[in-house]
């Protein structure tokens, strides 16, 4: 996760708007579900959700990519 992290914001610049109310979209939404969450929940349940956002971050970033490429 930390490195598609820290790649989604070295392009920050980069990204559409359309893109950014995606990850601004996700983010809170899993923001929400941790003030939701009991503090007890299982390691693997916040596993799970960290590699959902990571799945849209590497959706969004190979996109970006790939428009660059035939741009």
């Amino acid at each position: 996760m930390q490195l598609s992290l820290l790649l989604l914001i070295s392009m920050t610049s980069q990204l559409d708007s359309t893109d950014m109310e995606k990850i601004k979209e996700a983010v809170g939404l899993a923001i929400e579900w941790l003030d939701d969450t009991e503090e007890l929940v299982e390691a693997n349940i916040y596993q799970y959700k960290m590699e959902e956002l990571e799945r849209i971050y590497i959706l969004i970033i190979s996109n970006m990519l790939k428009r660059r490429r035939f741009t």
